[in-house]
């Protein structure tokens, strides 16, 4: 019986490849001969690749939980991390995931470039690749958003400022990206669909190409000229297979040590809260302080775009065939002296914000703020509605007391204008109905921020009109 099922097995096996071929490919890629020999240094490329797929397959599986809109994005990826059953490890392992790409990628570029592996009609690997590091980076762009927390809130402020500070198409791009002036669910829209649908299509597209380019130009191998050579399977093979495991197990531990960061849910009105660009834009950020005014185009735009043009140029401008990195000194330092350059940029950032008293309270208040939302039950109270289409409910009739007093400050639906946004309050704000009676009373008795003004003429019987009415905002 065994031996019939194993022919079945092989006929059908048969069967698929006189119409893929996929033996031939399979012996091809396996068959790979590699120059000098196989190495740890030649893991980076399949670790890299490995890091995406786990990527895909961690934002799939957010996917059947998250929310894309203002109203419900937090709550829903808090319900994830808390509620859904390993959601903290897979969050965990996507949200981690991205920092390690961003290390992997920036790793095999440079590898690439010491052992001159973009020399011997490599160019086309080496610019596509460079294509991907921009790819890698429209990722960490999108997805930044997409948790709705303070930290993805102000944090895309930033970024998106600097982008309309760009001369000529600067306002243009960030209207389209925002998808009007301000933040709002129309922007996380736009960033979910780049970040799922549209940099996905483009990432699959490239990673073909880049691959398909390699096996073309076959493996660099080292960089000294050697007759040695060794098939890709099986050593590489399990050095790829050992790296990966690696990388996983790296993840999942991280994941559990240092679960994903989700802050309280974005407040636009909070105007104490600091952000921070991620680690690889520190020195960027640090940069901007040596460049007021205009002249923050030159860290901004010129900078970046001038050793952007140099890396793409390179195999151009480069046109020696020597690969050994000792022997091209000034490639190898002026590369070796930019990282450093960023390096210190970022130290000096990092040490700037712990040496200001003021800001270093401020960021380790945000940490902790965010720490104790962590640890705190998942207990919304319309848990339902966060994370299932939301019903359209009849909004409550607007008092004439506030359209009268309060309309001028919080905005004609009290989403909030010069003062804050009062919808969601005893969520937000853990506000009780006493509370909003007493603050109505006396605005300094809860040491506000900007001050709310005193209005005497109000009566007991509207203040308790007004906190049901606020209470009742959703």
């Amino acid at each position: 019986m065994g031996l019939i099922f194993l022919e079945k097995i092989n006929d059908f096996l048969q069967w698929i490849d006189e119409r893929t071929e996929i033996k031939s490919v399979l012996e091809k890629i396996t068959k790979e001969p590699i120059s000098g020999g196989t190495s740890w240094a030649y893991v980076l490329g399949s670790g890299l690749l490995f890091a995406l797929i786990l990527q895909i397959i961690t934002g799939v599986l957010l996917l059947l939980y998250y929310v894309p809109s203002s109203d419900a994005a937090h709550t829903s990826v808090a319900y994830i991390q808390k509620e859904v059953p390993f959601g903290n490890l897979i969050r965990g392992i996507h949200y981690h995931g991205t920092n390690l790409i961003v290390i992997l990628t920036v790793l095999h570029t440079l590898r690439t470039f010491f052992w001159g592996a973009y020399k011997n009609k490599r160019e086309l690997v080496w610019i596509t690749g460079l294509l991907l590091l921009f790819i890698v980076l429209g990722f960490t762009f999108s997805g930044y958003l997409l948790p709705w927390d303070n930290n993805a809130y102000f944090g895309t402020g930033v970024r998106v400022g600097i982008m309309s500070s760009i001369p000529i198409i600067g306002e243009a791009t960030s209207a389209i990206v925002l998808g009007g002036s301000t933040i709002s669910t129309l922007t996380l829209s736009r960033f979910f669909t780049l970040h799922v649908g549209a940099l996905p299509a483009i990432l699959f597209l490239f990673i073909a190409i880049h691959l398909f380019l390699v096996f073309k130009a076959k493996h660099s191998g080292d960089y000294k000229p050697t007759t040695i050579t060794e098939d890709f399977y099986p050593k590489q093979f399990f050095k790829n297979s050992c790296f990966a495991l690696l990388i996983f197990v790296i993840l999942a531990s991280l994941s559990y040590i240092s679960p994903a960061l989700l802050e309280l849910e974005a407040n636009p009105s909070d105007s104490n809260y600091i952000a921070r660009p991620e680690w690889y834009f520190l020195f960027i950020f640090q940069l901007l302080k040596y460049f007021p005014g205009n002249l923050g185009l030159i860290p901004k735009v010129i900078l970046p775009g001038l050793f952007f043009t140099i890396c793409f140029l390179l195999p151009f401008l480069d046109k020696s065939a020597e690969r050994n990195p000792l022997k091209r000194p000034y490639a190898i330092l002026a590369i070796v002296f930019l990282s450093l350059g960023a390096l210190l940029m970022a130290s000096i950032a990092v040490w700037e914000d712990r040496s200001n008293k003021e800001v270093k309270a401020q960021l380790e208040r945000q940490a902790s703020e965010a720490n104790v939302f962590l640890k705190s039950p998942f207990t919304p109270k319309n848990i339902g509605k966060a994370i299932t289409p939301k019903v359209e409910e009849k909004a409550p009739a607007t008092p004439s007391i506030y359209q009268a007093k309060c309309s001028a400050c919080h905005g004609e639906t009290a989403q909030g204008q010069v003062g804050p946004n009062l919808h969601n309050l005893s969520l937000k704000e853990k506000r009780t109905r006493d509370d909003i009676v007493k603050l109505l009373k006396d605005p300094n008795s809860y040491g506000l921020s900007p001050a709310m003004p005193a209005f005497d003429d109000i009566s007991e019987k509207e203040r308790q009109e007004l906190a049901d009415w606020i209470l009742s905002l959703k």
